[in-house]
Protein backbone atom coordinates (compact mmCIF):
# COMPACT_ATOMS: atom_id res chain seq x y z
CA UNK A 1 0.00 0.00 0.00
CA UNK A 2 2.92 2.35 0.59
CA UNK A 3 4.02 2.02 -2.62
CA UNK A 4 0.86 2.57 -3.93
CA UNK A 5 0.68 5.60 -2.45
CA UNK A 6 4.01 6.95 -2.81
CA UNK A 7 3.38 5.87 -6.90
CA UNK A 8 0.58 8.45 -6.99
CA UNK A 9 2.29 10.86 -5.28
CA UNK A 10 4.59 10.98 -7.82
CA UNK A 11 1.88 11.70 -10.31
CA UNK A 12 2.83 11.06 -14.25
CA UNK A 13 6.50 11.14 -14.97
CA UNK A 14 7.74 12.49 -17.85
CA UNK A 15 11.09 11.41 -17.90
CA UNK A 16 13.11 8.07 -17.32
CA UNK A 17 15.04 9.76 -14.51
CA UNK A 18 12.12 10.35 -12.85
CA UNK A 19 11.03 6.68 -13.32
CA UNK A 20 14.46 5.20 -11.98
CA UNK A 21 14.72 8.05 -9.23
CA UNK A 22 11.56 6.43 -7.49
CA UNK A 23 12.40 2.99 -7.94
CA UNK A 24 15.81 4.03 -6.80
CA UNK A 25 14.04 5.57 -3.14
CA UNK A 26 12.06 2.09 -2.93
CA UNK A 27 14.68 -0.34 -3.59
CA UNK A 28 15.00 -2.82 -0.54
CA UNK A 29 17.76 -4.23 0.89
CA UNK A 30 19.93 -6.79 -1.60
CA UNK A 31 18.16 -4.99 -4.54
CA UNK A 32 21.45 -3.03 -6.36
CA UNK A 33 22.16 -1.31 -9.76
CA UNK A 34 21.07 -4.36 -12.17
CA UNK A 35 17.63 -4.85 -10.06
CA UNK A 36 17.00 -0.80 -9.93
CA UNK A 37 17.80 0.04 -13.93
CA UNK A 38 16.13 -3.02 -15.45
CA UNK A 39 12.79 -2.59 -13.04
CA UNK A 40 12.90 1.15 -14.20
CA UNK A 41 13.25 0.53 -17.53
CA UNK A 42 10.40 -1.92 -17.72
CA UNK A 43 7.80 0.42 -15.87
CA UNK A 44 9.40 3.38 -18.85
CA UNK A 45 8.81 0.77 -21.87
CA UNK A 46 5.41 0.46 -20.09
CA UNK A 47 4.57 3.90 -20.06
CA UNK A 48 6.49 5.24 -23.24
CA UNK A 49 9.69 6.65 -21.67
CA UNK A 50 13.31 5.51 -21.93
CA UNK A 51 16.54 6.12 -20.94
CA UNK A 52 18.73 9.05 -22.75
CA UNK A 53 21.71 8.22 -21.43
CA UNK A 54 23.23 4.72 -20.93
CA UNK A 55 22.83 3.59 -17.19
CA UNK A 56 26.24 1.04 -16.53
CA UNK A 57 26.08 -1.61 -14.26
CA UNK A 58 27.76 -5.27 -14.18
CA UNK A 59 28.24 -6.63 -17.58
CA UNK A 60 27.34 -3.49 -19.27
CA UNK A 61 30.32 -1.67 -17.07
CA UNK A 62 32.66 -4.30 -18.11
CA UNK A 63 31.84 -3.61 -21.22
CA UNK A 64 32.07 -0.07 -21.41
CA UNK A 65 35.74 -0.92 -20.25
CA UNK A 66 36.49 -2.88 -22.71
CA UNK A 67 35.65 -0.64 -25.32
CA UNK A 68 36.65 2.86 -23.60
CA UNK A 69 39.99 1.22 -21.92
CA UNK A 70 40.70 1.82 -18.46
CA UNK A 71 39.82 5.98 -18.35
CA UNK A 72 36.38 4.94 -19.27
CA UNK A 73 35.31 6.92 -15.75
CA UNK A 74 36.57 10.11 -17.13
CA UNK A 75 33.70 9.68 -19.93
CA UNK A 76 31.59 9.61 -17.16
CA UNK A 77 28.72 12.09 -17.34
CA UNK A 78 27.55 11.91 -13.66
CA UNK A 79 26.61 9.02 -11.15
CA UNK A 80 22.50 9.07 -10.34
CA UNK A 81 21.52 10.04 -7.67
CA UNK A 82 25.37 10.52 -6.48
CA UNK A 83 25.59 7.23 -5.83
CA UNK A 84 29.30 5.74 -7.28
CA UNK A 85 27.26 1.87 -8.12
CA UNK A 86 25.28 3.96 -10.61
CA UNK A 87 27.38 5.18 -13.22
CA UNK A 88 25.66 7.11 -16.60
CA UNK A 89 27.73 7.75 -19.50
CA UNK A 90 26.13 9.98 -23.31
CA UNK A 91 25.92 6.99 -25.84
CA UNK A 92 27.89 9.43 -28.36
CA UNK A 93 31.28 8.44 -26.06
CA UNK A 94 30.80 4.84 -27.41
CA UNK A 95 32.13 4.03 -30.96
CA UNK A 96 30.38 4.96 -33.65
CA UNK A 97 29.51 2.04 -35.09
CA UNK A 98 26.77 1.07 -31.93
CA UNK A 99 25.80 5.13 -31.57
CA UNK A 100 22.83 4.64 -33.38
CA UNK A 101 21.42 2.70 -31.15
CA UNK A 102 19.10 3.74 -28.15
CA UNK A 103 20.83 3.69 -24.75
CA UNK A 104 19.16 0.95 -23.81
CA UNK A 105 20.32 -1.04 -26.71
CA UNK A 106 23.43 0.01 -25.71
CA UNK A 107 23.19 -1.19 -22.31
CA UNK A 108 21.66 -4.45 -23.97
CA UNK A 109 24.32 -4.97 -26.32
CA UNK A 110 26.96 -4.19 -23.57
CA UNK A 111 25.56 -6.98 -21.33
CA UNK A 112 24.95 -9.21 -23.61
CA UNK A 113 27.45 -9.56 -26.50
CA UNK A 114 30.28 -9.49 -23.50
CA UNK A 115 31.93 -12.21 -25.15
CA UNK A 116 31.88 -10.93 -28.72
CA UNK A 117 33.50 -7.90 -27.50
CA UNK A 118 36.22 -9.55 -25.53
CA UNK A 119 36.82 -11.38 -28.64
CA UNK A 120 36.94 -7.94 -30.52
CA UNK A 121 39.20 -5.95 -28.12
CA UNK A 122 41.65 -9.30 -28.13
CA UNK A 123 41.41 -9.12 -31.79
CA UNK A 124 42.61 -5.02 -32.87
Amino acid sequence: MRLKKSWAALGTPTTFEEIMQWVYEHRIEGFGPVGVYDTALRIGVYMGIYPEMVYIHAGSKEGTKLLLGKDYTAKIAYYFMGDLDYPVLDPLVYPEEIQNLAPYHIENFLCNRINKIRQFVASN
